[in-house]
């Protein structure tokens, strides 16, 4: 198990004020969708919601991006379920009808408490298709952690939109944060990212201005993986990857996901 970073670091007011953008809100679950309220701690709990596709089918754990809630996604998810793709959209402490507070490292600690909560649900129902985790832009942080923590139950990984470079991010929009630690988380991510083994995808847009396109490559060139695969979206920023290269976008989740499926 690769060693664990600590971001206590960053979990400091003045930078939680700008990283963070908490929005409430809640909307009637679509037909195939359930929600569920995950307990993380004592007063403590993250609001899903499960797309269902079918029993068989693979199944995605997803961590969206920052300033999404859950049910953003009922206009996203039928394009998974269209691919024969259970689609597990999971919030943020704060964000939809989650209770808490965010900061980076919860951000990262709830996620294996996630993934349980997902197996355990997935073999209640008789859902027997492979896991895979999803992570975009801030998302990307706890689809990592369980790959690099949890491998043994992930079939794949997938990351949009984001950057192993967080210590240097942070160095340069927040300069009092202390920069030899700021430093050494970097170095400590990087170590931590080329030990992953799993299949990995990535994908990003071209003109990427948040975070942007070349430090999407460095994640990718990074990460230990003999079996990835980097997808550039022609024109698209950081949050309309999806909406402007919609084709390529779920050409490649499909191919990346279906092909592990077991003959």
């Amino acid at each position: 198990m690769s060693q664990s970073i600590d971001y206590s670091i960053l979990d400091q007011p003045d930078v939680l004020r700008v990283i963070f953008s908490p929005r409430k809100g809640w909307t009637p679950p679509p037909p195939k969708a359930t929600d569920f309220i995950v307990p993380i701690e004592d007063d403590v709990s993250i609001a899903c919601r499960f797309y269902r596709s079918g029993h068989s089918s693979p199944s995605i754990l997803y961590f969206h991006g920052n300033g999404e809630i859950v049910y953003d996604y009922d206009e996203v998810a039928p394009y998974y379920n269209k691919l024969g793709i259970n689609l597990f959209v999971t919030d943020i402490r704060g964000f939809g009808q989650s209770t808490g507070t965010p900061c980076y490292s919860n951000l990262v600690s709830d996620a294996p408490i996630l993934l349980a909560y997902l197996r355990n649900l997935l073999e209640v129902l008789n859902y027997t298709g492979p896991l895979f985790v999803m992570g975009k832009s801030m998302g990307s942080m706890p689809a990592l952690e369980l790959a690099l923590r949890h491998p043994e139950h992930i079939t794949g990984l997938i990351i949009e939109s984001a950057s192993i470079s967080l210590g240097s991010l942070m160095a340069t929009f927040f300069p009092t944060l202390p920069q030899d630690k700021l430093k050494e988380m970097e170095e400590l991510n990087l170590e931590r990212v080329r030990t992953v083994r799993m299949p990995s995808m990535f994908i990003h847009g071209e003109n990427d201005k948040v975070i942007p396109h070349e430090l999407g490559q460095i994640f990718y060139e990074s990460i230990g993986s003999e079996d990835k695969r980097f997808v550039t979206i022609s024109g698209a920023g950081h949050i309309d990857v999806m909406a402007i290269g919609m084709e390529q976008y779920f050409s490649a989740i499909s191919e990346f996901v279906l092909r592990r499926m077991p003959a």
